[in-house]
Protein backbone atom coordinates (compact mmCIF):
# COMPACT_ATOMS: atom_id res chain seq x y z
CA UNK A 1 0.00 0.00 0.00
CA UNK A 2 1.39 3.40 -1.00
CA UNK A 3 1.73 5.97 1.76
CA UNK A 4 -0.98 8.61 1.98
CA UNK A 5 -0.78 11.21 4.73
CA UNK A 6 -3.88 12.96 6.07
CA UNK A 7 -3.24 16.54 7.20
CA UNK A 8 -6.06 18.21 9.14
CA UNK A 9 -5.53 21.96 8.89
CA UNK A 10 -7.22 25.06 7.41
CA UNK A 11 -6.57 27.50 4.59
CA UNK A 12 -4.48 29.79 6.79
CA UNK A 13 -2.58 26.93 8.42
CA UNK A 14 0.61 27.86 6.61
CA UNK A 15 2.80 25.55 8.69
CA UNK A 16 1.19 22.69 6.77
CA UNK A 17 2.51 24.17 3.53
CA UNK A 18 6.18 23.58 4.25
CA UNK A 19 5.50 20.01 5.36
CA UNK A 20 3.42 19.37 2.22
CA UNK A 21 6.20 20.80 0.05
CA UNK A 22 8.65 18.38 1.65
CA UNK A 23 6.25 15.44 1.18
CA UNK A 24 6.01 16.34 -2.51
CA UNK A 25 9.80 16.35 -2.81
CA UNK A 26 9.84 12.85 -1.39
CA UNK A 27 6.98 11.69 -3.66
CA UNK A 28 4.73 10.96 -0.70
CA UNK A 29 0.99 11.23 -1.40
CA UNK A 30 -1.03 13.43 0.94
CA UNK A 31 -4.55 14.68 1.47
CA UNK A 32 -5.07 18.06 3.10
CA UNK A 33 -8.44 18.50 4.78
CA UNK A 34 -9.22 22.13 5.62
CA UNK A 35 -11.62 22.67 8.51
CA UNK A 36 -12.82 26.06 7.31
CA UNK A 37 -16.37 27.41 7.48
CA UNK A 38 -18.71 29.27 5.15
CA UNK A 39 -18.06 28.95 1.41
CA UNK A 40 -14.71 27.26 2.06
CA UNK A 41 -16.06 24.42 4.17
CA UNK A 42 -14.78 20.99 3.10
CA UNK A 43 -17.14 18.13 2.38
CA UNK A 44 -17.41 15.24 4.80
CA UNK A 45 -19.60 12.12 4.60
CA UNK A 46 -19.98 9.36 7.19
CA UNK A 47 -21.63 6.13 6.06
CA UNK A 48 -22.79 3.91 8.93
CA UNK A 49 -24.60 1.03 7.23
CA UNK A 50 -23.44 -2.44 6.19
CA UNK A 51 -19.98 -0.91 5.98
CA UNK A 52 -18.67 1.95 8.08
CA UNK A 53 -16.88 4.48 5.91
CA UNK A 54 -15.66 8.06 5.85
CA UNK A 55 -15.25 10.13 2.68
CA UNK A 56 -13.45 13.48 2.73
CA UNK A 57 -13.46 16.04 -0.07
CA UNK A 58 -11.37 19.20 -0.23
CA UNK A 59 -10.01 21.34 -3.09
CA UNK A 60 -11.35 18.98 -5.78
CA UNK A 61 -9.66 15.97 -4.19
CA UNK A 62 -11.22 13.16 -2.21
CA UNK A 63 -10.03 10.31 0.00
CA UNK A 64 -11.45 7.58 2.19
CA UNK A 65 -10.33 6.81 5.73
CA UNK A 66 -8.83 3.41 4.91
CA UNK A 67 -6.38 5.02 2.45
CA UNK A 68 -4.44 6.90 5.12
CA UNK A 69 -1.23 5.42 6.51
CA UNK A 70 -0.67 8.30 8.93
CA UNK A 71 -2.38 11.52 9.98
CA UNK A 72 -1.34 14.88 11.42
CA UNK A 73 -3.67 17.08 13.42
CA UNK A 74 -1.96 20.36 12.64
CA UNK A 75 -4.72 22.73 13.67
CA UNK A 76 -8.43 23.38 13.15
CA UNK A 77 -9.83 26.60 11.79
CA UNK A 78 -9.85 29.39 14.44
CA UNK A 79 -13.51 30.24 14.20
CA UNK A 80 -14.18 33.92 14.80
CA UNK A 81 -15.74 34.64 18.17
CA UNK A 82 -17.24 37.98 17.21
CA UNK A 83 -21.01 38.38 16.89
CA UNK A 84 -22.55 35.61 14.81
CA UNK A 85 -26.02 34.76 13.67
CA UNK A 86 -27.94 31.75 15.02
CA UNK A 87 -27.31 29.99 11.69
CA UNK A 88 -23.54 30.59 11.94
CA UNK A 89 -23.53 29.40 15.52
CA UNK A 90 -25.36 26.21 14.55
CA UNK A 91 -23.01 25.59 11.59
CA UNK A 92 -19.89 25.94 13.72
CA UNK A 93 -21.19 23.62 16.43
CA UNK A 94 -22.16 21.05 13.81
CA UNK A 95 -18.84 21.30 11.96
CA UNK A 96 -16.95 20.82 15.21
CA UNK A 97 -18.92 17.66 16.00
CA UNK A 98 -18.27 16.26 12.53
CA UNK A 99 -14.56 17.08 12.51
CA UNK A 100 -14.13 15.59 16.00
CA UNK A 101 -15.42 12.26 14.67
CA UNK A 102 -12.81 11.89 11.89
CA UNK A 103 -10.31 10.28 14.24
CA UNK A 104 -12.79 7.52 15.19
CA UNK A 105 -13.08 6.40 11.56
CA UNK A 106 -9.34 6.06 10.98
CA UNK A 107 -7.06 3.19 11.98
CA UNK A 108 -3.76 4.86 11.10
CA UNK A 109 -1.36 6.38 13.66
CA UNK A 110 -1.75 10.10 14.33
CA UNK A 111 0.75 12.82 15.05
CA UNK A 112 -1.29 14.30 17.92
CA UNK A 113 -4.68 12.65 18.02
CA UNK A 114 -7.44 15.31 18.06
CA UNK A 115 -9.05 13.87 21.21
CA UNK A 116 -5.71 13.97 23.03
CA UNK A 117 -5.10 17.54 21.91
CA UNK A 118 -8.48 18.60 23.27
CA UNK A 119 -7.69 17.17 26.71
CA UNK A 120 -4.08 18.37 26.73
CA UNK A 121 -5.11 21.92 25.84
CA UNK A 122 -6.79 22.36 29.23
CA UNK A 123 -4.37 24.50 31.25
CA UNK A 124 -5.49 23.10 34.60
CA UNK A 125 -4.82 19.57 33.34
CA UNK A 126 -1.44 20.76 32.00
CA UNK A 127 -0.33 22.26 35.31
CA UNK A 128 -1.41 19.18 37.26
CA UNK A 129 0.35 16.86 34.80
CA UNK A 130 3.48 19.02 34.82
CA UNK A 131 3.64 18.89 38.61
CA UNK A 132 3.16 15.10 38.64
CA UNK A 133 5.90 14.80 35.99
CA UNK A 134 8.36 16.50 38.32
CA UNK A 135 8.42 19.88 36.57
CA UNK A 136 8.88 23.08 38.50
CA UNK A 137 5.79 25.29 38.03
CA UNK A 138 4.83 28.68 39.47
CA UNK A 139 2.80 28.67 42.67
CA UNK A 140 -0.73 28.58 41.30
CA UNK A 141 -4.36 29.00 42.30
CA UNK A 142 -7.19 28.58 39.82
CA UNK A 143 -10.41 29.94 41.26
CA UNK A 144 -13.36 32.33 41.13
CA UNK A 145 -13.66 32.37 44.92
CA UNK A 146 -12.42 35.72 46.34
CA UNK A 147 -11.73 34.01 49.69
CA UNK A 148 -9.06 31.91 47.95
CA UNK A 149 -7.80 34.49 45.47
CA UNK A 150 -7.29 37.48 47.75
CA UNK A 151 -5.02 35.82 50.36
CA UNK A 152 -2.94 34.14 47.64
CA UNK A 153 -2.37 37.34 45.66
CA UNK A 154 -1.66 39.56 48.66
CA UNK A 155 1.18 37.42 50.05
CA UNK A 156 3.32 37.90 46.92
CA UNK A 157 3.09 39.89 43.65
CA UNK A 158 0.96 37.84 41.26
CA UNK A 159 -0.23 37.63 37.67
CA UNK A 160 -3.52 36.46 36.18
CA UNK A 161 -4.29 34.76 32.88
CA UNK A 162 -7.18 33.04 31.14
CA UNK A 163 -7.93 29.36 31.29
CA UNK A 164 -8.94 29.19 27.65
CA UNK A 165 -8.52 31.44 24.62
CA UNK A 166 -7.25 34.98 25.23
CA UNK A 167 -9.44 36.28 22.39
CA UNK A 168 -12.59 38.31 22.85
CA UNK A 169 -14.48 40.94 20.86
CA UNK A 170 -16.07 44.28 21.58
CA UNK A 171 -17.44 47.16 19.54
CA UNK A 172 -13.91 47.87 18.26
CA UNK A 173 -13.35 44.34 17.01
CA UNK A 174 -11.25 41.33 18.03
CA UNK A 175 -8.89 41.80 20.97
CA UNK A 176 -6.68 39.66 23.21
CA UNK A 177 -6.69 39.47 27.00
CA UNK A 178 -3.01 39.00 27.74
CA UNK A 179 -1.48 37.90 31.01
CA UNK A 180 -1.32 40.87 33.38
CA UNK A 181 -0.32 41.80 36.91
CA UNK A 182 -2.90 41.54 39.69
CA UNK A 183 -3.44 45.01 41.19
CA UNK A 184 -5.02 46.03 44.49
CA UNK A 185 -7.92 47.45 42.50
CA UNK A 186 -8.57 44.07 40.85
CA UNK A 187 -8.54 42.29 44.20
CA UNK A 188 -11.13 44.71 45.56
CA UNK A 189 -13.58 43.94 42.74
CA UNK A 190 -15.36 40.97 44.29
CA UNK A 191 -17.89 40.69 41.48
CA UNK A 192 -15.11 40.58 38.90
CA UNK A 193 -13.20 37.89 40.79
CA UNK A 194 -16.33 35.74 40.90
CA UNK A 195 -17.05 36.12 37.17
CA UNK A 196 -15.08 33.03 36.09
CA UNK A 197 -12.19 30.84 37.30
CA UNK A 198 -8.86 32.42 36.35
CA UNK A 199 -5.27 31.25 36.72
CA UNK A 200 -3.42 33.23 39.41
CA UNK A 201 0.32 32.69 39.81
CA UNK A 202 3.03 34.27 41.92
CA UNK A 203 5.38 36.42 39.87
CA UNK A 204 8.70 34.85 38.87
CA UNK A 205 12.16 36.39 38.77
CA UNK A 206 12.78 35.72 35.10
CA UNK A 207 16.26 35.75 33.64
CA UNK A 208 15.41 34.16 30.29
CA UNK A 209 12.31 32.99 28.43
CA UNK A 210 12.32 29.78 26.41
CA UNK A 211 10.22 27.94 23.87
CA UNK A 212 10.89 24.23 23.50
CA UNK A 213 9.28 22.49 20.56
CA UNK A 214 9.18 18.75 21.01
CA UNK A 215 8.21 16.08 18.48
CA UNK A 216 8.38 12.47 19.52
CA UNK A 217 11.64 12.25 21.50
CA UNK A 218 13.35 15.25 19.89
CA UNK A 219 13.47 18.72 21.44
CA UNK A 220 14.38 22.04 19.83
CA UNK A 221 14.96 24.87 22.30
CA UNK A 222 15.44 28.62 21.90
CA UNK A 223 15.78 31.37 24.50
CA UNK A 224 15.79 35.14 24.84
CA UNK A 225 16.56 37.57 27.68
CA UNK A 226 13.47 38.28 29.75
CA UNK A 227 11.77 41.67 29.75
CA UNK A 228 10.77 43.28 33.02
CA UNK A 229 8.12 45.40 31.31
CA UNK A 230 5.77 42.70 29.99
CA UNK A 231 4.28 39.60 31.56
CA UNK A 232 3.42 37.82 28.30
CA UNK A 233 6.35 38.73 26.09
CA UNK A 234 6.59 35.47 24.13
CA UNK A 235 3.03 35.90 22.92
CA UNK A 236 3.06 39.67 22.48
CA UNK A 237 6.42 40.61 21.06
CA UNK A 238 8.32 37.59 19.88
CA UNK A 239 6.34 35.61 17.37
CA UNK A 240 9.00 35.65 14.63
CA UNK A 241 11.97 34.29 16.53
CA UNK A 242 13.70 37.66 16.56
CA UNK A 243 15.86 38.09 19.65
CA UNK A 244 15.98 34.35 20.33
CA UNK A 245 18.98 32.05 20.03
CA UNK A 246 19.37 28.28 20.15
CA UNK A 247 19.99 26.84 23.57
CA UNK A 248 20.58 23.49 25.24
CA UNK A 249 17.58 21.85 26.87
CA UNK A 250 18.84 19.97 29.96
CA UNK A 251 18.44 16.18 29.85
CA UNK A 252 16.66 16.21 33.20
CA UNK A 253 14.05 18.65 31.91
CA UNK A 254 13.71 16.70 28.68
CA UNK A 255 12.88 13.54 30.65
CA UNK A 256 10.15 15.43 32.51
CA UNK A 257 8.71 16.82 29.28
CA UNK A 258 8.63 13.30 27.82
CA UNK A 259 6.70 12.10 30.89
CA UNK A 260 4.34 15.06 30.49
CA UNK A 261 3.65 14.24 26.83
CA UNK A 262 3.18 10.55 27.54
CA UNK A 263 0.70 11.27 30.32
CA UNK A 264 -1.33 13.51 28.01
CA UNK A 265 -0.92 11.16 25.01
CA UNK A 266 0.46 13.87 22.73
CA UNK A 267 3.36 13.50 20.32
CA UNK A 268 4.26 17.14 19.83
CA UNK A 269 3.92 20.47 21.61
CA UNK A 270 5.52 23.85 22.03
CA UNK A 271 6.34 24.23 25.73
CA UNK A 272 7.01 27.63 27.29
CA UNK A 273 9.47 27.98 30.14
CA UNK A 274 11.24 30.70 32.07
CA UNK A 275 14.70 30.35 33.59
CA UNK A 276 14.90 32.11 36.94
CA UNK A 277 17.84 33.91 38.55
CA UNK A 278 19.12 30.60 39.91
CA UNK A 279 19.10 28.92 36.51
CA UNK A 280 16.05 26.81 37.31
CA UNK A 281 13.72 25.86 34.42
CA UNK A 282 10.09 26.64 35.30
CA UNK A 283 7.27 25.32 33.11
CA UNK A 284 4.49 27.74 32.18
CA UNK A 285 2.29 25.99 29.61
CA UNK A 286 2.28 23.85 26.48
CA UNK A 287 0.78 24.80 23.13
CA UNK A 288 -0.46 21.53 21.68
CA UNK A 289 -0.92 23.08 18.23
CA UNK A 290 1.64 25.80 18.83
CA UNK A 291 3.49 27.57 16.06
CA UNK A 292 6.93 26.12 15.38
CA UNK A 293 8.05 27.83 12.16
CA UNK A 294 9.73 30.67 14.05
CA UNK A 295 11.63 28.14 16.18
CA UNK A 296 12.60 26.23 13.05
CA UNK A 297 14.28 29.35 11.65
CA UNK A 298 17.00 28.70 14.24
CA UNK A 299 17.25 25.01 13.28
CA UNK A 300 17.41 25.25 9.47
CA UNK A 301 14.29 23.16 8.87
CA UNK A 302 15.08 20.34 11.30
CA UNK A 303 11.61 20.56 12.89
CA UNK A 304 9.88 20.36 9.52
CA UNK A 305 12.00 17.35 8.59
CA UNK A 306 11.24 15.68 11.93
CA UNK A 307 7.49 16.06 11.28
CA UNK A 308 7.86 14.60 7.78
CA UNK A 309 9.97 11.71 9.10
CA UNK A 310 7.32 10.93 11.72
CA UNK A 311 4.55 10.91 9.12
CA UNK A 312 6.55 8.63 6.82
CA UNK A 313 7.26 5.98 9.46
Amino acid sequence: MNKKVLIVSHREGFESDSVIDELKKRNVDFFRFNTDEGEYVSKISFSIRDQIQLLLKCDNKQARAHEFTSAWFQQTYPYSIDSMSPVQSLQRATLTAAFDAIEEFTTCPWLNRPSSVQKASNKIVQLRTAKLSGMEIPETVVSNNPQHIQPFCTTKPSIMKNLNTPWYSDEEGLKAAYTKAVSKEILQQKEGLQFAPIIYQHTLNKREECRVFSIDEECFAIKAPSSSTLTDIIRRERTTGEGFTRTTFPDEEKDKLMQFKTALDIDTCGADYVIDDNGKWIFLEANTCGAWWWVDQHYNGQIKNAIVKYLMQ
